[in-house]
Protein backbone atom coordinates (compact mmCIF):
# COMPACT_ATOMS: atom_id res chain seq x y z
CA UNK A 1 0.00 0.00 0.00
CA UNK A 2 1.35 3.41 -0.90
CA UNK A 3 1.48 6.30 1.53
CA UNK A 4 -1.20 8.12 -0.44
CA UNK A 5 -3.52 5.09 -0.37
CA UNK A 6 -2.99 4.80 3.38
CA UNK A 7 -3.80 8.48 3.96
CA UNK A 8 -7.02 8.03 1.97
CA UNK A 9 -7.94 5.02 4.12
CA UNK A 10 -7.13 6.89 7.32
CA UNK A 11 -9.30 9.82 6.23
CA UNK A 12 -12.17 7.49 5.36
CA UNK A 13 -11.75 5.64 8.68
CA UNK A 14 -11.79 8.96 10.55
CA UNK A 15 -15.11 9.67 8.84
CA UNK A 16 -16.48 6.39 10.24
CA UNK A 17 -15.75 3.98 7.38
CA UNK A 18 -15.23 0.68 9.19
CA UNK A 19 -14.12 -1.13 6.04
CA UNK A 20 -11.32 1.38 5.58
CA UNK A 21 -10.27 0.83 9.19
CA UNK A 22 -10.41 -2.96 8.72
CA UNK A 23 -8.09 -2.56 5.73
CA UNK A 24 -5.65 -0.58 7.89
CA UNK A 25 -5.85 -3.31 10.55
CA UNK A 26 -4.95 -5.98 8.00
CA UNK A 27 -2.11 -3.85 6.68
CA UNK A 28 -0.49 -3.25 10.08
CA UNK A 29 -1.43 -6.22 12.25
CA UNK A 30 1.52 -8.49 11.40
CA UNK A 31 4.11 -5.81 12.14
CA UNK A 32 2.38 -4.80 15.35
CA UNK A 33 2.15 -8.43 16.45
CA UNK A 34 5.91 -8.84 15.93
CA UNK A 35 6.57 -5.75 18.05
CA UNK A 36 4.27 -6.95 20.83
CA UNK A 37 5.72 -10.47 20.78
CA UNK A 38 9.26 -9.12 20.93
CA UNK A 39 8.35 -7.17 24.06
CA UNK A 40 6.20 -9.81 25.76
CA UNK A 41 7.53 -13.16 24.54
CA UNK A 42 4.05 -14.68 24.65
CA UNK A 43 1.76 -15.25 21.66
CA UNK A 44 -1.55 -14.84 23.50
CA UNK A 45 -0.43 -11.67 25.26
CA UNK A 46 0.92 -10.24 21.99
CA UNK A 47 -2.39 -10.92 20.24
CA UNK A 48 -4.32 -9.32 23.11
CA UNK A 49 -2.09 -6.24 23.09
CA UNK A 50 -2.47 -5.77 19.33
CA UNK A 51 -6.23 -6.19 19.54
CA UNK A 52 -6.44 -3.68 22.41
CA UNK A 53 -4.21 -1.29 20.46
CA UNK A 54 -6.50 -1.39 17.44
CA UNK A 55 -9.53 -0.76 19.65
CA UNK A 56 -7.76 2.21 21.25
CA UNK A 57 -6.68 3.47 17.83
CA UNK A 58 -10.21 3.22 16.48
CA UNK A 59 -11.58 5.17 19.45
CA UNK A 60 -8.91 7.88 19.08
CA UNK A 61 -8.62 7.97 15.30
CA UNK A 62 -10.61 11.18 14.85
CA UNK A 63 -8.03 13.02 16.95
CA UNK A 64 -5.09 11.94 14.77
CA UNK A 65 -3.91 15.09 13.03
CA UNK A 66 -0.77 13.97 11.24
CA UNK A 67 -1.95 11.12 9.03
CA UNK A 68 1.57 10.46 7.74
CA UNK A 69 2.60 9.33 11.23
CA UNK A 70 -0.17 6.69 11.52
CA UNK A 71 2.26 3.75 11.54
CA UNK A 72 4.37 5.27 14.32
CA UNK A 73 1.24 6.21 16.25
CA UNK A 74 0.06 2.58 16.11
CA UNK A 75 3.53 1.39 17.12
CA UNK A 76 3.50 3.65 20.18
CA UNK A 77 0.06 2.39 21.22
CA UNK A 78 1.28 -1.23 21.03
CA UNK A 79 4.49 -0.46 22.91
CA UNK A 80 2.56 1.38 25.64
CA UNK A 81 0.01 -1.45 25.98
CA UNK A 82 2.83 -4.02 26.17
CA UNK A 83 4.60 -1.97 28.84
CA UNK A 84 1.36 -1.75 30.80
CA UNK A 85 1.04 -5.53 30.65
CA UNK A 86 4.64 -5.99 31.77
CA UNK A 87 3.96 -3.69 34.73
CA UNK A 88 0.88 -5.77 35.55
CA UNK A 89 3.01 -8.91 35.41
CA UNK A 90 5.47 -7.37 37.84
CA UNK A 91 2.67 -6.39 40.22
CA UNK A 92 1.26 -9.90 39.86
CA UNK A 93 4.59 -11.48 40.85
CA UNK A 94 4.80 -9.09 43.80
CA UNK A 95 1.28 -10.03 44.87
CA UNK A 96 2.15 -13.73 44.78
CA UNK A 97 5.26 -13.01 46.84
CA UNK A 98 3.28 -11.01 49.38
CA UNK A 99 0.72 -13.77 49.70
CA UNK A 100 3.45 -16.33 50.30
CA UNK A 101 5.10 -14.09 52.90
CA UNK A 102 1.80 -13.59 54.70
CA UNK A 103 1.27 -17.29 55.32
CA UNK A 104 1.15 -17.67 59.08
CA UNK A 105 3.06 -20.91 59.50
CA UNK A 106 5.44 -23.23 57.75
CA UNK A 107 2.85 -26.00 57.95
CA UNK A 108 0.38 -23.84 56.04
CA UNK A 109 3.04 -22.99 53.47
CA UNK A 110 3.81 -26.66 52.95
CA UNK A 111 0.12 -27.50 52.72
CA UNK A 112 -0.45 -24.85 50.07
CA UNK A 113 2.87 -25.11 48.22
CA UNK A 114 1.41 -27.25 45.42
CA UNK A 115 -1.44 -24.80 45.00
CA UNK A 116 0.91 -21.81 44.89
CA UNK A 117 3.11 -23.64 42.43
CA UNK A 118 0.03 -24.35 40.31
CA UNK A 119 -1.07 -20.71 40.49
CA UNK A 120 2.45 -19.63 39.55
CA UNK A 121 2.28 -21.82 36.45
CA UNK A 122 -0.79 -20.00 35.11
CA UNK A 123 -0.42 -17.40 32.35
CA UNK A 124 -0.11 -13.92 33.83
CA UNK A 125 -3.66 -12.65 33.30
CA UNK A 126 -5.24 -15.90 34.55
CA UNK A 127 -3.04 -15.82 37.63
CA UNK A 128 -4.11 -12.26 38.28
CA UNK A 129 -7.81 -13.14 37.95
CA UNK A 130 -7.41 -16.05 40.41
CA UNK A 131 -5.48 -13.93 42.89
CA UNK A 132 -7.94 -11.05 42.75
CA UNK A 133 -10.95 -13.34 43.07
CA UNK A 134 -9.71 -15.71 45.78
CA UNK A 135 -6.83 -13.81 47.37
CA UNK A 136 -8.34 -10.33 47.49
CA UNK A 137 -12.03 -11.22 47.50
CA UNK A 138 -12.96 -9.17 44.43
CA UNK A 139 -16.09 -10.18 42.55
CA UNK A 140 -16.02 -10.67 38.79
CA UNK A 141 -17.49 -7.21 38.16
CA UNK A 142 -14.75 -5.54 40.18
CA UNK A 143 -12.08 -7.59 38.42
CA UNK A 144 -13.59 -6.71 35.05
CA UNK A 145 -13.43 -3.00 35.87
CA UNK A 146 -9.86 -3.20 37.13
CA UNK A 147 -8.69 -5.14 34.04
CA UNK A 148 -10.88 -3.11 31.66
CA UNK A 149 -12.49 -6.27 30.28
CA UNK A 150 -16.11 -7.40 30.05
CA UNK A 151 -17.44 -9.27 33.09
CA UNK A 152 -18.28 -12.27 30.88
CA UNK A 153 -14.66 -12.44 29.76
CA UNK A 154 -13.51 -12.41 33.39
CA UNK A 155 -15.96 -15.21 34.28
CA UNK A 156 -14.65 -17.25 31.33
CA UNK A 157 -11.05 -16.58 32.34
CA UNK A 158 -11.82 -17.58 35.93
CA UNK A 159 -13.38 -20.83 34.73
CA UNK A 160 -10.45 -21.55 32.42
CA UNK A 161 -7.97 -20.76 35.20
CA UNK A 162 -9.74 -23.19 37.56
CA UNK A 163 -9.58 -25.88 34.88
CA UNK A 164 -5.86 -25.25 34.35
CA UNK A 165 -5.29 -25.50 38.10
CA UNK A 166 -7.23 -28.79 38.29
CA UNK A 167 -5.17 -30.24 35.46
CA UNK A 168 -1.90 -29.05 36.99
CA UNK A 169 -2.73 -30.45 40.44
CA UNK A 170 -3.98 -33.73 38.95
CA UNK A 171 -0.52 -34.23 37.37
CA UNK A 172 1.26 -33.67 40.71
Amino acid sequence: MTATEEIVLITRAQDGDRIAFATLVREHSTRLYRIAFALLGNHADAEDVVQEAFIAAYRSLRGLKKRTSFEFWLNSIVVNRARDLLRKRKRDRELVSQMAENMESLAERERFSDLYEAIGSLPCVYRLVILLYYGEGYNTGEIARSLDRPAGTVRRMLSEARQMLREYLKEK
